[in-house]
């Protein structure tokens, strides 16, 4: 009875910590160590080794947190790290001629680009005073559908942060500039058409994360 006594003591020892265990704890694949939830009688995988040789940690309906400090001893970094130092890279001016009446020309076409922002765009009008129609749709789906009043011809206008068209010809594409600051998180589709039989040049300024 002493002896077993002893043993359960070394054992709770080692399991509070209370004691060095001079070995490793060998699992078989694909198991690991659990833990039980707040609630209760329910237990939540906590690490293991899947059968890919990759170490899982938490699953679904848990919440795994490491250090702030991406320098910190155990050499992760956080999701907040990661996303601060993926920076977006300005690209180049994009700039594209409106299909004909009733057929929309394709502006910009971003796919698999995981997370951008659409600057600005603008319109160079030319051989014509109709209208100018721009969609926008961002991650599947369409954020953006206007049409603009009747266009000076050889004049520039812009769409606005609420998503409308400027209707104030400017003459020099520098005054037609608006903000809009519309992010992406995985595509963007920039499309238009004019509404006659002459083009308009839409121009897309934007920056992605390479």
């Amino acid at each position: 009875m002493d002896q077993l006594a002893e043993n359960d003591k070394v054992f709770n020892n080692l399991l509070t910590a209370a004691a060095d265990m001079p070995n490793f704890l060998q699992f078989d694949n694909t198991f690991g160590v659990k833990g039980e939830i707040a609630a209760g009688s329910t237990y939540k995988k906590l690490i293991l080794l899947d059968a890919s040789n990759v170490v899982q940690l938490g699953e679904s309906g848990t919440e795994v947190r490491v250090p702030a400090d991406p320098s910190n001893a155990l050499g992760v970094a956080t999701k907040q790290y990661v996303d601060g130092v993926q920076m977006f890279q300005s690209q180049a001016i994009v700039t594209v001629n409106s299909g004909l009446t009733g057929s929309f020309a394709t502006i910009l076409s971003l796919s698999a680009t995981t997370r951008g922002v659409v600057h600005a765009i603008w319109i160079d009008t030319a051989g014509g005073s109709s209208t100018c129609r721009i969609k926008v749709t961002v991650d599947g789906t369409l954020i953006i559908d206007d049409t603009s009043g009747a266009l000076t011809n050889n004049r520039f206008y812009a769409m606005r942060a609420n998503g409308n068209i400027e209707t104030t010809a400017s003459t020099d594409a520098g005054d037609a500039g608006h903000p809009l600051e519309i992010r992406f998180t995985s595509t963007l589709l920039i499309e238009a058409t004019s509404g006659d039989g002459n083009s308009r040049a839409i121009s897309v300024r934007y920056s992605k994360i390479p």
